[in-house]
């Protein structure tokens, strides 16, 4: 685990080159540029807070800003959680936000849902990327300090049960969403993705049980206005 102090924490991610041989094959976007990504973790300064929020990893927009959650997903997140009882000062004052994999993996093409032509989609961080991670993942959450986690999608979900049980395993979002599980004490809430690109939430019975997940989140976040 990485060394429990803010400041040298920081240094540390900010040094790490695990991935630089992974990360500098994929292409930033690959739809304007052969420009290849850079490793850089987007993380937010420490400081505790009663809730954390754990995504999948940067996208293109956080890349580019160098703010975790500062694209599409952070203004549907931020959606989400005013539905359940916090408003966007809120969010900001008590959210720490962070990701399972620190560095933006890169973009890639894929063929249009519908109609001809290609799209960009961002890469999904390799098994090798959440193993490197993983310390650092560690070391933030005694940092921070949480009393509730918030796990969105499905790989975030994957890790959370990694690092509870020591077993890497697929996990069906249809097991686990609408539940509520400790963690060392901490509250863990795992969510569906909220975005656009995610199909999960098309059916009606799985719409049900973000519904209620949100009403599970609703239920702590109350504790901590």
């Amino acid at each position: 685990m990485v060394t429990l102090n803010p400041h040298t924490y920081e240094i540390e991610l900010r040094k790490c080159t695990k991935c630089a041989h992974l990360l500098l094959k994929h292409q930033v976007d690959p739809a304007t540029s052969n420009e290849p990504v850079v490793p850089r973790p987007i993380i937010r300064p420490i400081r505790c807070c009663p809730v954390m929020l754990i995504g999948q990893a940067p996208g293109l927009t956080e890349y580019r800003t160098g703010t975790p959650f500062s694209g599409q997903a952070g203004r549907d997140i931020r959606a989400l959680f005013e539905e359940c009882g916090f408003n966007e000062a809120q969010f900001e004052r008590l959210v720490f936000t962070s990701a399972i994999a620190k560095c933006f993996p890169g973009s890639k093409l894929v063929p249009r849902r519908r109609g001809s032509g290609m799209r960009r989609e961002d890469i999904k961080p390799s098994p090798e990327m959440l193993r490197n991670c993983s310390p650092f993942l560690l070391s933030q959450l005694d940092l921070v300090s949480p009393e509730t986690v918030v796990l969105l999608g499905k790989m975030a979900l994957e890790v959370f049960i990694e690092l509870k049980t020591g077993q890497r395993t697929n996990v069906r979002l249809e097991d686990h969403v609408g539940q509520v599980y400790d963690w060392n004490g901490r509250k863990v809430i795992p969510l569906a993705h909220t975005s656009g690109a995610s199909t999960w939430l098309n059916k009606p019975e799985r719409k049900l049980l973000q519904e209620r997940a949100k009403l599970h989140l609703k239920k702590q976040l109350l504790q901590h206005t």
